[in-house]
C-alpha cells in the first residue's frame, strides 16, 4: 500500500513539475513564438558581404592564451581583428602604428542565451603599406 501511495505522489508531482513547461512551449508557439526555433538557424547564416579597405591603427594582442589575437585599434576605438593567416605579419609590431590594406569581414556575435553584440570585423587578405 505504501509503495502504491509513494508511486501516486511521485507521479504527480512530475505531472504538476512538467506539464506547465509542456504547456508553455505549446503556448509560445501557437502565439507565434519561435525564438527557440530560429535560434537553431542563427548558426547557418550566410556569409556577409565583403569589402576591401584600409585603415591606420595601433596592433594589439588581446586574449588570453591559447586564444590571443592580434587586433588592430583605429584612433575612434573600434577594434578590427586580424585573421588567422595574416599573424605572422603582426608579430613584433605589437604597440606600433601601422597602415594596412584588407578585406573586411562582419562576423555576427551571438551570445548562448541569444543577446546578439555588434558584429567582429575581421581583416583577411592583409598588406601592410606603412610600418
Amino acid at each position: 500500500m505504501r509503495e502504491g501511495v509513494l508511486l501516486f505522489v511521485l507521479f504527480m508531482f512530475f505531472t504538476v513539475l512538467i506539464n506547465p513547461l509542456a504547456a508553455q512551449g505549446n503556448r509560445d508557439v501557437a502565439q507565434g513564438n519561435t525564438d527557440v526555433a530560429q535560434s537553431n538557424t542563427d548558426a547557418v547564416q550566410p556569409k556577409p558581404q565583403a569589402a576591401e579597405i584600409e585603415l591606420t591603427g595601433m596592433v594589439r594582442l588581446v586574449g588570453n592564451e591559447p586564444f590571443t589575437e592580434y587586433c588592430i585599434t583605429d584612433d575612434t576605438g573600434n577594434d578590427w581583428y586580424v585573421d588567422a593567416e595574416s599573424r605572422p605579419l603582426f608579430q613584433g609590431l605589437e604597440h606600433k602604428s601601422v597602415r594596412v590594406k584588407g578585406i573586411l569581414e562582419n562576423k555576427p556575435q551571438i551570445l548562448a542565451d541569444g543577446t546578439r553584440l555588434r558584429d567582429k570585423k575581421i581583416l583577411h587578405n592583409i598588406e601592410i603599406i606603412k610600418k
